[in-house]
């Protein structure tokens, strides 16, 4: 199956995203141990690949929620352009790092 450039990246993007919250340098040692809690749904001191792909998901559709702004299940190409506007916008404002 041949994906589009951006929607691969995007994947790409939320797939590490629990890996990188994992390993990210300014975490400390109990955020680290919390989002590891977070991401263990059974408790058994391991992240399954369920358990991984289950956050992965739920993180997909938080970003999906955020991306349609009028809620009727699809993502127009306005919609992107506003919130990638806005995006732009705060870090040039320095709002986001």
């Amino acid at each position: 199956m041949h994906l589009p450039r951006n929607l691969s990246l995007l994947l790409i993007a939320l797939l590490m995203a629990p890996t990188a919250l994992l390993a990210e340098e300014n975490a400390d040692e109990s955020d680290s141990l919390s989002i590891f809690r977070h991401m263990d749904t059974d408790k058994d001191g391991k992240i399954s690949q369920q358990e991984f792909v289950n956050e992965v998901v739920m993180r997909a559709n938080n970003g999906f929620a955020r991306l349609d702004l009028n809620g009727d299940g699809y993502v127009t190409r306005e919609e992107g352009a506003t919130v990638s506007g806005a995006v732009r916008d705060a870090y040039r404002e320095g709002a986001v790092e």
